[in-house]
């Protein structure tokens, strides 16, 4: 028998394996049906997600000036952060590993700036070992895992570490993985439309679902790309730091 059975395919009864942490700084949408408004993904094509590609200077990736402006930052500043990374990680990271690296962080470089809230993202047992199977070094690299699944997220869920029960309960995010562990949200596409006239799917205050059903016609969908990017679609909790 299958053991994601039908009692197990609410999300909210499945326990959560820690996929890891960042620092939000949440930011009005300008499209779709919650233009104006907040969703809280951890998305940084959604939010402001601080840990990112920028924090690691071999990747060549810089921030805008309004974003140096938003975190205060210098660049003299920006090279200690790429120091203090470059330290602590060896493969590419857009999360914290954990909850001590990313106050830790949030400390040492972002004590005076206002509004960053820390996050985490957690995966059912089902997603992780999806997303652990399809970023394998020897899977999807000439489609999407240029990578060879050699970032903090993959990583961090092959440690099956339980999710932080201490944590407030925001909603569940669908998210698409790219190569460097950076991710979508249904969001990006404005897809809620769509889930909510197939699957029922309404958001909650945090522009995200209190619950999703897994059936097999919903992961098919989360395959179509008129509504979603071209890379492997995961269902993930969202939590937030309660400090």
């Amino acid at each position: 028998m299958n053991k994601f059975n039908v009692s197990q395919k609410r999300m909210t009864n499945i326990p959560q394996i820690l996929g890891g942490y960042n620092i939000i700084k949440l930011k009005p949408l300008n499209y779709g049906v919650l233009k104006g408004k907040i969703s809280h993904s951890c998305s940084s094509c959604i939010n402001f997600s601080i840990f990112d590609s920028w924090f690691q200077s071999w990747t060549k990736q810089d921030l805008d000036e309004t974003q140096k402006k938003e975190l205060n930052l210098s660049d003299e500043k920006i090279k200690d952060i790429q120091k203090w990374t470059e330290s602590k990680y060896d493969n590419l990271a857009n999360l914290f590993r954990n909850l001590q690296e990313a106050k830790e962080f949030k400390n040492l470089f972002l004590k005076s700036v206002p509004n960053l809230e820390i996050y985490s993202i957690n995966f059912s047992e089902k997603d992780a070992n999806l997303l652990i199977e399809e970023f394998a070094e020897n899977v999807g690299t000439e489609n999407y895992n240029y990578n060879k699944g050699d970032f903090v997220l993959r990583k961090n869920l092959l440690n099956s570490i339980p999710e932080n029960q201490n944590e407030k309960f925001l909603g569940f995010d669908i998210i698409g993985i790219e190569c460097d562990g950076s991710f979508h949200s249904f969001l990006c596409n404005n897809a809620s439309n769509k889930l909510k006239e197939k699957f029922g799917l309404d958001l909650n205050e945090f522009g995200l679902y209190d619950e999703i059903e897994d059936t097999d016609e919903l992961r098919k969908f989360l395959t179509n790309e008129d509504y979603f990017e071209p890379v492997p679609y995961y269902i993930c909790k969202v939590k937030k730091v309660v400090e």
